[in-house]
């Protein structure tokens, strides 16, 4: 069990890291800021020629209407997919974009409920992965679908990301679907999520919003950016939630602070400075024990986790980023940034097992995590427009030097309780014998990378990566003092073509190669960095077309993912793993935004997929079982979201929502299955004012039970959805 002395010192880290940013913000937060303005996209872009430029993603005046929403089209660039500036329309890949006004007025808080409402991506958050586990095209989890913040990687160790995850502060949420090694490295074979906060701006504007509703849940937040000199600009943001939860004793809280300085010297030269603290106090939840298989619908508010539990997760981010513009043709990129992260979970995931005979569960499995993460990076990139003959060419090249230190302390407890289904008599985190796990490693990571596009004709262009890296590891496990090293040194690449049928309508195809790790690099087993990395590959097609008097954009896109190289029990040996695994997906993905005119706006997106292990077992009973055919846990066979909007008038705005997820399954043998799920969400918006914006948000209009995610234990555990939830929300512009 963690010392007294231990747990004081997360809580002392907790509250030094906000007094730290409180101290380095607290002036900027009291200057005068006058007039608040919304910054869109705006321009056209065709195959070979996008003019549009990011916006701040703030908010001009509470102004709604129909047209306003998903103010971010394809022909605006997209940082995600590709360094080169392009258009998204331009780009041989399937992407999306989800502006940061966007996710507040459905309101979502969590970076993981805004993205789960674009193609493809689905949740697979739980506590134990920090809250920010997703899946897309068939491969799940936080080692197969990336997280960035800005464009740089968070790093994953022990199947574990933190950050980011609070909306406020995000300008948009760029998601690219399929392997994107290419362009971030080891761990992005179903996909890469980039979220891009507010940047310091020259126009002043702020926003003040508070929230209240069902289960005590409240926000306050603020906003506020503004020229503090000349070529000196700023933002600061500013996050609180809280929440009784819709589970017993299932308090939570959490803050983000967010603080940038901009400063210009020069025209073409900007310096940014800027810090994000966030701090996480989730609710203690270990999901809904089955009770003979089945979830009974009227214990969906029970928490059986034993008083004394708890999660805490701090995370401090630094980067200080230069822009450089030394001519029209060439722009020159650099980020030096520094992640610290401290995490603890005591009593979280614990095993319940039903006992019929007393009508009460059996708790088994406790244990006690402390984690400490320190990242120190920099990436470097240029991007040069340089003709080669009389055709247009494009190139961006670069690299990122990371070191990751990692400390991990754990101790479990060989202890059984019991609790009523009632929920009593509700144990404290038990006591007894400790059986500690304690190891400390580090990463070194370099990498090269390059990618060009070349306008062979007016309508054909041709997109090609190509990236190096270099990986090495070591771990000292200090309880039983031996030390292992790894190393690795993948190759990954793509290839692509965009073929304008018409103005505005592209087909394209695409060739692209990704490796994954069987764990996560800081954190692999000595036995698991005696393996190769997992390696996949993945072709693409599809359709991307603005239409409609840029009323209308759709995409469709179709693929298919081999991953090779998957860990399977030896037959011979079921102790021992074998490297010969193989697993697969292919689907189709589609999404459309139209603005239908008299005030209507649309959002529709949807996926149908077909994944399964190719070459793959699992140990049960002693003895290997081939699960060859069967579909990985955790995937749906399909998913689909959809928003409506009816600006009646300028003063008031109808919005509905349906998020659907197909069944899924909990274990590799298929037999433990998770329904599938439509869930329907509602909103009206009143603007009774240019400043002002009173909002009610309904989410699970319909109070649908269902299971979000699960937990794999020896009877598995329903982590239960929310039930519905009303929340009144007032922003104010000043």
């Amino acid at each position: 069990m963690m010392s007294k002395e231990l747990s004081l010192r997360l809580r002392r880290a907790v509250r030094t890291g906000a007094a730290r940013t409180w101290l380095l913000w607290s002036l900027v937060i009291c200057l005068p800021v006058a007039a608040f303005a919304q910054q869109s996209n705006d321009g056209s872009g065709t195959n070979g020629a996008s003019s549009a430029a990011p916006t701040t993603g703030t908010l001009e005046e509470v102004e709604v209407t129909a047209q306003r929403v998903q103010d971010i089209s394809q022909s605006a660039p997209d940082a995600t997919a590709s360094r080169l500036d392009m258009s998204a329309l331009d780009t041989p890949a399937s992407t999306q974009v989800i502006s940061g006004p966007d996710i507040q007025l459905r309101g979502d808080t969590d970076v993981n409920d805004a993205v789960t409402r674009t193609a493809g991506y689905t949740t697979a958050a739980t506590l134990g992965n920090g809250g920010g586990g997703l899946g897309a095209r068939g491969f799940v989890g936080v080692g197969s679908v990336m997280v960035l913040y800005d464009g740089i990687q968070m790093p994953v160790a022990a199947n574990t990301v933190t950050f980011p995850f609070d909306t406020w502060n995000v300008d948009r949420i760029e998601t690219l679907a399929g392997p994107a090694s290419v362009l971030y490295g080891t761990g992005a074979v179903g996909g890469a999520v980039n979220v891009i906060p507010r940047a310091p701006t020259d126009e002043d504007q702020g926003s003040i919003r508070l929230s209240g509703g069902s289960y005590d849940s409240y926000q306050e937040a603020l906003d506020a950016g503004g020229r503090l000199a000349p070529g000196l600009d700023y933002r600061f943001d500013f996050d609180h939630l809280a929440s009784d939860g819709y589970v017993l004793d299932g308090n939570s809280s959490s803050n983000d602070i967010t603080g940038a300085l901009a400063f210009s010297p020069l025209e073409n030269l900007r310096f940014t400075l800027s810090n994000d603290y966030g701090y996480q106090k989730p609710t203690v939840y270990s999901g809904l024990p089955l009770i003979d298989g089945v979830a009974e619908p009227q214990l969906r508010d029970m928490n059986y986790t034993t008083y004394g539990s708890d999660v805490l997760l701090e995370d401090d981010w630094t980067e200080l980023r230069t822009e450089w513009t030394p001519s029209a043709n060439v722009a020159f990129h650099d980020s030096v940034y520094n992640q610290q992260a401290h995490r603890l979970w005591r009593g979280q995931n614990v095993d319940f097992s039903y006992v019929p005979s007393a009508d009460e569960f059996s708790e088994s499995g406790f244990y006690q995590v402390v984690q400490h993460l320190d990242q120190v990076g920099n990436q470097t990139f240029v991007t040069w427009a340089q003709p080669i003959g009389s055709l247009t060419n494009q190139l961006s090249a670069g690299g990122d030097v990371n070191r990751i230190y990692f400390d991990r302390n754990y101790w479990s407890v060989a202890t059984t309780e019991t609790v009523g289904v009632d929920g009593q008599p509700r144990g404290t985190f038990p006591g007894g014998t400790l059986a500690p796990q304690h190891y400390q490693a580090r990463a070194d990571l370099y990498d090269l990378f390059a990618e060009d596009r070349l306008q062979i004709t007016r309508s054909l262009s041709v997109v090609g990566g190509l990236r190096y890296d270099h990986q090495y590891a070591d771990r000292r496990d200090l309880i039983a003092d031996v030390t292992s090293t790894a190393s690795f040194n993948p190759v990954s690449w793509r290839i692509g073509a965009v073929y304008a049928l018409r103005p505005q309508f592209n087909v394209y195809a695409q060739y692209s190669t990704a490796t994954d790790s069987v764990g996560n690099l800081i954190s692999l087993s000595t036995v698991q960095q005696s393996y190769a990395l997992s390696t996949g590959k993945q072709l693409e097609v599809g359709l991307k077309q603005i239409a409609w008097a840029d009323r209308l954009e759709w995409s469709f896109a179709a693929y298919r993912i081999i991953k090779n190289n998957l860990l399977t029990p030896d037959p011979a040996n079921v102790n021992l793993s074998l490297q010969v695994g193989q697993q697969s997906s292919r689907g189709l993905e589609a999404s459309a935004t139209a603005n239908l005119g008299g005030g209507w706006h649309l959002e529709l997106n949807g996926t149908i997929l077909e994944a399964s292990y190719d070459q793959f077992s699992e140990t049960l009973a002693d003895h290997v079982v081939s699960l060859d055919g069967y579909r990985p846990v955790g995937v749906p066979d399909q998913a689909a979201n959809a928003w409506l909007l009816w600006a009646i008038n300028p003063a008031w705005e109808l919005q509905a929502g349906l998020r659907y997820v197909g069944y899924r399954y909990a274990n590799g043998a298929d037999t433990q299955v998770l329904p599938g799920y439509a869930v329907y969400d509602g909103g009206v918006r009143w603007t009774p004012g240019q400043k002002t914006a009173i909002d009610l948000h309904v989410e699970n209009a319909f109070d649908k039970f269902y299971a979000a995610n699960y937990l794999t234990n020896s009877d598995y555990e329903w982590i239960v959805g929310p039930p519905r939830e009303i929340m009144a929300t007032v922003t104010r512009s000043f």
